[in-house]
């Protein structure tokens, strides 16, 4: 992804290096100490999947715009979207990190991939849904980041499996209860 960031962080901890780049200054007025966050959030998804091996993620928060591009580049769809995943790894090889304990052979980090967030989709969301913007956002990181994980939900029971996980991590790491529980339920 290539941009002209307002806003830069190069985070990195003994077993995460998160890339931050923010696009619109509307998600540093939404939420408070946005990089950390963000960063936070990420680190929890990876971490509640016990991926064995120091990683690298990006993630870009910008605009609907940049979000129908890409979607439009991508995925063949010519509208914005809430979040999009760009795997860094084909699931064979985070089958072969997870399942049968492969390890690097050299230091570097292994890059998981790419996120980008789409501000007013996310903001018109979490309003349509009745859920605080940092609530959705935060969910919305998660999801996101289980994908990178090789996590999907393209049938009944993957679908299930990514849900139960997402929502554990919500309820556990951030006090957010279950997204996908309907209001009629």
């Amino acid at each position: 992804m290539t941009a002209n960031p307002m806003t830069k962080a190069h985070l990195t901890e003994t077993k995460f290096t998160i890339d931050i780049q923010v696009e619109s200054p509307a998600w540093n007025t939404s939420v408070p100490n946005l990089i950390a966050y963000v960063k936070e959030t990420v680190q929890e998804a990876i971490m509640a999947t016990s991926f064995p091996e120091s990683c690298e993620v990006c993630v870009l928060l910008t605009t609907d715009a940049e979000v129908k591009d890409l979607n439009k580049d991508f995925r063949g769809q010519d509208k914005p979207t809430n979040v999009l995943s760009f795997p860094g790894l084909e699931p064979h090889e985070l089958r072969g990190f997870f399942g049968l304990g492969i390890k690097k052979q050299d230091s570097d980090p292994i890059y998981l991939g790419d996120l980008a967030l789409a501000y007013e989709t996310i903001s018109r969301e979490a309003a349509e849904q009745k859920k605080t913007f940092i609530n959705h956002l935060t969910h919305l990181i998660v999801h996101g980041t289980l994908h990178l994980l090789g996590y999907d939900h393209m049938n009944p029971k993957e679908a299930d499996q990514m849900e139960a996980l997402e929502t554990k991590i919500l309820k556990t790491k951030f006090n957010i209860d279950n997204p996908y529980r309907s209001e009629d339920k």
